[in-house]
């Protein structure tokens, strides 16, 4: 519940910080690590059959549910419902027990999260996923993921 606004946090250090209830209007010299963007490429770690946080993901697009509501605050360091992503390297350290990377890619449209006390993660309310390795052998296995007509 910190009220923050018109602070200047340049270096400050907010990783593992719970900004939920804080005020952040007007506050300078914070950067946003990973720098979401329409268009750019991240990467999402999956468990097995393309399988996360009870969704089963596709090659293609992939929304959230029709009675979903993106959760779309800043101040959440993993809000949910949404689609996490982040950097290869990112997903490899803190998500190594997970079998599937996809590659994907943020359409334009789409609704991004990327919190201010991020570790170098955001979210959308839509991904596109271009491919899918398997992370033990680097094998693509984008075909089995396709989505059946």
């Amino acid at each position: 519940g910190a009220n923050l606004s018109e602070a200047n946090l340049h270096n400050a250090d907010l990783y593992n910080a719970d900004l939920s209830e804080t005020d952040l209007r007007g506050v300078q010299g914070l950067v946003k690590s990973l720098g979401a963007e329409h268009g750019n490429i991240y990467w999402k770690r999956c468990n097995k059959n393309l399988m996360n946080n009870g969704y089963q993901f596709y090659v293609g697009l992939n929304t959230l549910r029709e009675n979903e509501t993106f959760a779309a605050d800043e101040r959440c360091l993993c809000s949910y419902p949404g689609f996490h992503f982040a950097s290869r390297s990112w997903c490899a350290v803190n998500y190594p027990d997970r079998p599937l990377e996809a590659k994907i890619r943020i359409p334009e449209g789409a609704k991004i999260n990327e919190p201010w006390a991020s570790a170098s993660k955001a979210s959308a309310d839509m991904i596109e996923i271009l491919q899918v390795f398997d992370v033990v052998t680097g094998k693509d296995v984008t075909d089995k993921y396709r989505k059946e007509d």
